[in-house]
């Protein structure tokens, strides 16, 4: 079985995180297998793509089958659930705090999680699990 290629979207710049989007486009377009293929990016290199290459990003983000999301703030979660579901997706959310409520409310199908975190995702949820 083959490895998968995690695609890091980041940079010490606004213009390095761009070049490593433009990238990490490149790399999912020409890919023979785009199962085996990731990317990742955290909250800062978000802001900086919502700004100025939605387009592109929206285009990376349909193509991938997964996508991993670092510190994000509870705005950025939701933007997220939102950018796909304007894509034509169905999206589900799954979160366990009062951080992740934009999330759950924005996606099709909300699933919130009761326990350490209290109970605010799970209210605001269309389902919850314990």
């Amino acid at each position: 079985e083959s490895k998968g290629q995690l695609l890091s979207i980041n940079g010490k710049t606004e213009d390095d995180i761009l070049q490593s989007l433009e990238r990490a486009l490149t790399i999912m377009k020409t890919a023979l297998e785009r199962k085996d293929l990731a990317f990742v990016l955290d909250g800062w290199a978000l802001e900086i793509i919502l700004k100025r290459s939605l387009e592109s990003f929206t285009k990376l983000a349909m193509m991938s089958r997964t996508a991993i999301c670092c510190r994000m703030t509870p705005l950025q979660k939701a933007q997220l659930v939102g950018i796909l579901k304007s894509s034509g997706s169905l999206t589900l959310a799954i979160g366990d705090g009062g951080n992740d409520v934009r999330m759950i409310q924005e996606a099709n199908v909300g699933v919130g999680i009761s326990g350490r975190e209290g109970l605010q995702a799970a209210r605001a949820a269309d389902y919850s699990i314990g």
